[in-house]
């Protein structure tokens, strides 16, 4: 224990730059300091100017209990208590399709939590999965959905971040994974109600809304805990196989199937998702993007 804190140290100094890997194998990953990211942050004026979306939809007595029971479910679990990392599962008809590693609110930024009614973008009458953020220079919320208001589940190109708090807001996920969840939304059901339901510090140890629905969902979908923490474990090595760094965009082959190369729950056909029926790509006449792996020594995990 006492090596690998002075191997840390040193590591430091060497690079100018914390080592993130706790050698406290009890501490969650959520504890730990986010890696710095390259999007800069916008001046209090450019937030005041930009506002927050009005857009906030209520549910009412009916939707929350269709929420329940809805056959898409975005379930995610900020900081739980009872897990080493924060996760949202994907679950379709009662079952898990796929548990993986997200990012939610910042210290010093609101997180959304509670039952939201998800909906998907749309531009020229199409499903819109090129999302960008006027607040935050324009940083991708590539496959996003609208949560509430203003926020978004959307992909990040800020692997290193996954698992801990450290977003404006919004919920992160790897591009794969967001492509997955706005795969099954927009193409595999679509006009079927989904909904978000985000639950703060979740301990498997006591009676609240979290946990209860956390312990159904598993039990429906004949997983155990352990089944679900060594999902979680895969989606790390997962994250951690494709890049130590953040990642960044360039024009090119598109190559957005690359980060599930230990997943048994990888569909090809979720890889390239289309905008209902069309092609995302030609519809749009967007440019494919090709994913470069940055410094990595300046960015450990």
């Amino acid at each position: 224990m006492r090596s690998s804190l002075i191997l840390g140290w040193i590591l430091a100094g060497l690079t100018g730059t914390p080592v993130i890997a706790s050698p406290f194998p009890g501490i969650p990953f959520w504890q730990t300091a986010p890696v710095k990211e390259r999007i800069k942050d916008p001046s209090p004026a450019e937030l005041e100017a930009e506002g927050l979306e009005s857009w906030r939809p209520a549910l009412g007595a009916s939707e929350l209990a269709e929420a329940a029971r809805a056959r898409i479910r975005l379930v995610t679990y900020r900081t739980p208590v009872s897990f080493n990392y924060e996760f949202t599962l994907l679950v379709v008809d009662r079952v898990i399709r796929r548990a993986f590693l997200v990012s939610t609110a910042a210290k010093d930024f609101e997180p959304i939590l509670g039952i939201h009614r998800i909906e998907v973008p749309v531009a020229r009458s199409k499903p819109w999965p090129w999302k960008t953020s006027i607040k935050y220079k324009n940083s991708p919320m590539y496959w996003g959905l609208v949560i509430d208001g203003g926020f978004y589940f959307h992909s990040s190109p800020h692997y290193g971040n996954l698992g801990r708090p450290a977003s404006k807001g919004c919920i992160r996920a790897s591009i794969p994974d967001a492509m997955e969840v706005f795969d099954v939304i927009v193409n595999g059901m679509p006009g079927v109600p989904a909904y978000s339901l985000i639950y703060e510090k979740t301990d498997l140890n006591a009676d609240e809304p979290g946990a209860r629905q956390l312990k159904q969902v598993l039990q429906d979908s004949g997983w155990t805990v352990e089944d679900l923490k060594g999902a979680l474990k895969t989606s790390r090595k997962e994250i951690v196989s494709v890049s130590k760094g953040d990642l960044e965009y360039s024009p090119g082959v598109a190559v957005d199937s690359h980060a599930r190369p230990f997943s048994s729950q990888f569909r090809e056909s979720a890889a390239f998702p289309c905008c209902s029926d069309a092609n995302c790509w030609d519809f749009f006449r967007k440019k494919r993007t090709t994913l470069l792996l940055k410094d990595q020594k300046n960015q450990p995990m």
